[in-house]
Parts: C-alpha cells; sequence; structure tokens
C-alpha cells in the first residue's frame, strides 16, 4: 500500500491565497475553483479552501455579449476583476454551475455547484469535449462545449445517415462558447472538441 498519501479526499485544503481573501468568497487557485472557509492568514499566507461542494454565492447575470439570465442548469465562470467574480462570461475560467436563477442584468445570491479541482478543463477533464449524438440541419448550428475557450481543433464525427445520404460537414468560426457546423440535413453526429 502507497504510504505516501497526504490527505484522504483533498477536497479540503489549506493553500496559499491573496491577501485579501475573507471566508465565504469564491477562489481560484490556478485552475482550481473553490469557496474559502477561513480568511487569509497573515502568518502562513493561506486559507482554507474546499474544492467542491454548493455555496451561496454573488452572481452577475451577464455573458460576454451583455446581459443574459442565468437558468438552473448554466455554467458559472470566474472571471478577475469583474465584481462580482462570478456571471456567465465564457472568456472567464469555468467555476461551477448554477442551481438557482438569476434574471437578465441582475446580481442575486444563488446556490452554485462549485467544479473543484476542474476549473479550466472540459468535458472528460482533460480540456475534451464530446457532444451528445446531434442531428444536422442543413444550417449553420451551435453546439455549446463548455471549455471556456474557443477549441484549438474540432472534429466531428458522423454517427448515422443514410447509405444513400452523401454528408457535407461545414466548420464556421467557432467560439468561446459554442462549436459552430453546418452539416447535411438529417445526418446524426457528435462533436469532439479539444481546448
Amino acid at each position: 500500500m502507497a504510504q505516501n498519501k497526504i490527505f484522504e479526499s483533498g477536497k479540503v485544503l489549506s493553500v496559499a491565497v491573496a491577501s485579501t481573501v475573507d471566508s465565504g468568497e469564491p477562489v481560484l487557485i490556478g485552475s482550481m475553483a473553490g469557496v474559502a472557509l477561513t480568511d487569509y492568514n497573515s502568518t502562513t499566507g493561506e486559507a482554507t479552501v474546499d474544492f467542491g461542494g454548493v455555496y451561496d454565492l454573488s452572481v452577475k447575470a451577464i455573458d460576454d455579449a451583455g446581459n443574459s439570465a442565468v437558468a438552473v442548469g448554466d455554467p458559472i465562470y470566474y472571471v478577475t476583476g469583474d465584481t462580482p467574480v462570478l456571471s456567465k462570461k465564457a472568456s472567464g475560467i469555468l467555476f461551477g454551475y448554477a442551481l438557482e436563477a438569476v434574471t437578465s442584468a441582475a446580481t442575486a445570491t444563488i446556490n452554485v455547484k462549485s467544479v473543484g479541482g476542474q476549473g479550466r478543463v472540459g468535458f472528460y477533464g482533460s480540456g475534451i469535449f464530446v457532444s451528445a449524438e446531434t442531428t444536422g440541419t442543413g444550417s449553420a448550428q451551435n453546439v455549446a462545449h463548455g471549455l471556456g475557450t474557443a477549441p484549438s481543433a474540432v472534429l466531428v464525427a458522423p454517427t448515422e445517415f443514410a447509405s444513400n445520404l452523401a454528408v457535407d460537414i461545414a466548420e464556421g468560426t467557432h467560439t468561446s462558447t459554442n462549436v459552430v457546423l453546418t452539416v447535411t440535413s438529417g445526418a446524426k453526429f457528435k462533436v469532439i472538441a479539444f481546448k
């Protein structure tokens, strides 16, 4: 058995934080998202942070394009320099998921589920997103990827189509929130996007 394990779960840790951190605030440690359980300790330069769980946190209902209502399940991002630091701005670092709604342009304290140590990563925890099976419409379609930045590479895998159907796939300009594709109407596909 390994003898070098330091903590059983690693969910709650004392880590170096900014001197302005107070208990109850959302924090980022590199790309790890959590909530401070204690104030900054000037002797150690640390605070105890919970890298998981659900907390009541201040969230502003805006995204990178402007005002945007927050719905239950929406990804919530941490944007350094914003007040409050949490919003729907996908240009930030993924912090967690909203468990309550906020009216467009409003700021409210809502339940947010932290993603813990996976703040910069995608669907599988390694900067990779794999979509659910989607059906092509023949027009431009947006597939939300949740990577927090425009993908560096995108693969489209046809999963089902009629034997007499020629499948055409054209990529649009991908954004920090969506993969943009035009796929032959009726063809089913999955999107694989890489951070």
